[in-house]
């Protein structure tokens, strides 16, 4: 064997084999969703509707909630994604529970956040000025803490039936961020409804409550998730409280 042909072969055995640049992650389809695995181990699940008309599309950065997982609720939001052309991102969490549910390791889900949202944009050629997240329940604290830590990459969110309210800590990112709030006067995490007043009070204008009348522990009807992502991203906030119906007609 000649020399050169060796020394290649003795160099090509230290290099790790390729993985795709830093923050890439390997992308695979499954049915409607794009599948994207990072080499930090995180999952993302996406779905990207045709793009609108004119200007660059939104994207949302989600959680689901304990027990559930990401293409169930990219399924609940498909219609609503389909009608605004929004780009939908959720990140899945990573500890099993069998029969495909799943929950998550929180710091972990946060930290993997700033890498996907900066993927997903580029990926999506969506606006990074119209960037908000969205969770149900714990995944619905997970949004209002992912934008909080990183106020930079979103406008705001909307949390459905959320374990936790925003309240102390990096103030002025709390106060920055438009919020939209729900909670259904069923659910069992109503009793979280007086902190959210004590928000709205505390963050207005940008921090709006959203009572939903007979609602569980579910997220919201589309139609109201609708108009929440429409204070986010056209109309603001207004600092206000409102009972909503749970079928809006």
């Amino acid at each position: 064997m000649r020399y050169g042909a060796l020394t290649a072969i003795l160099f090509l055995s230290l290099v790790p084999a390729y993985a795709g640049p830093k923050g890439v992650p390997a992308l695979e389809r499954a049915g409607d969703w794009d599948v994207a695995r990072f080499a930090s181990g995180t999952v993302v699940k996406a779905y990207a509707p045709a793009a609108p008309s004119a200007g660059k599309r939104a994207l949302v950065v989600a959680f689901h909630g304990r027990g559930g997982n990401a293409a169930d609720l990219l399924q609940f939001v498909r219609e609503l994604a389909d009608r605004r052309g929004d780009v939908w991102c959720v990140i899945e969490g990573g500890r099993a529970l069998g029969e495909g549910r799943l929950d998550y390791d929180a710091d972990q889900a946060l930290a993997a956040v700033p890498e996907v949202t900066r993927w997903a944009v580029g990926r999506y050629g969506a606006d990074p000025k119209r960037v908000a997240s969205f969770g149900f329940s714990l995944g619905g604290t997970l949004a209002w803490k992912a934008c909080v830590k990183n106020a930079d990459l979103f406008v705001g969110y909307v949390s459905t039936a959320a374990t936790e309210v925003p309240t102390g800590g990096r103030e002025a990112a709390v106060k920055r961020l438009r919020g939209c709030f729900f909670l259904g006067d069923r659910d069992p995490n109503f009793s979280l409804a007086e902190d959210a007043r004590r928000a709205l009070k505390r963050y207005a204008p940008n921090f709006t409550f959203r009572v939903v009348r007979g609602l569980g522990h579910e997220p919201p009807h589309a139609a109201h998730l609708d108009d929440g992502f429409e204070v986010l991203f056209d109309r603001g906030g207004k600092g206000d409280e409102r009972t909503l119906s749970n079928d809006p007609g």
